[in-house]
């Protein structure tokens, strides 16, 4: 008998010292000056002020190489249709939870899509009919690594990502944009609740400014 679990989604910034607001700063701006001739020894006497000033400079001027030397890490969960998207973006770097080492017999998460009144019977019942197939596969014999080719894209699974900044404001710039598919869009801004909490000084452009 199928037990299907409504799961939401989830987006966390691992916090480490490549992603502390005042080394991420210092990185940009540091790698900015080199561009610039300035000798390094220099780049720990500015001040926030100044470095936040060369920030807004350096997007306005559309220099982005400086950016990518912040480096992100998210843990994320959602759909295996969003999922899909997201590892489009081929700059980013994924570990996603493997389906071969996942045991749905007892209970099978889902994301909830937000299906309206009249579709969300529909979207039950689907998915209960693939995790009853799923089930009765695996009871006749079936790996789950072959049985698993019957479940729905709806399924909830794990992501391990990471990017550097200049990529992380690209797929904003995609993701964000109204023409996107709501629940990547979703993600989108839930990615970026993150980044502002970590990064408030950084987010001087249309992209990412809270």
């Amino acid at each position: 008998m199928s037990n299907i679990l409504i799961v939401g989604q989830c987006a966390k910034l691992r916090v480490s010292m490549s992603t502390d607001p005042d080394v991420a700063l210092f990185a940009i701006t540091g790698a900015a000056r080199v561009s610039r001739g300035e000798p390094t020894e220099q780049s720990g006497s500015y001040s926030n002020e100044c470095n936040e000033r060369l920030v807004k400079n350096l997007l306005e001027w559309g220099h982005m190489t400086p950016f990518e030397f912040v480096n992100l890490y998210f843990e994320i969960v959602t759909s295996r249709a969003v999922a899909r998207q997201l590892l489009r973006h081929r700059h980013a770097g994924y570990v996603m939870e493997s389906q071969r080492y996942c045991d749905y017999e007892d209970c099978l998460p889902v994301l909830d899509h937000k299906p309206n009144e009249m579709s969300h019977g529909i979207f039950m019942d689907a998915a209960r009919f693939a995790h009853d197939a799923y089930i009765s596969l695996i009871h006749k014999g079936m790996k789950a690594e072959d049985a698993r080719v019957v479940l729905p894209e709806c399924v909830a699974t794990k992501i391990a990502m990471c990017c550097n900044l200049r990529e992380f404001r690209h797929i904003l710039s995609l993701r964000l944009d109204e023409s996107a598919w709501a629940p990547i869009r979703e993600l989108g801004w839930m990615m970026r609740e993150e980044f502002l909490q970590y990064y408030p000084h950084i987010l001087l452009d249309g992209v990412l400014k809270g």
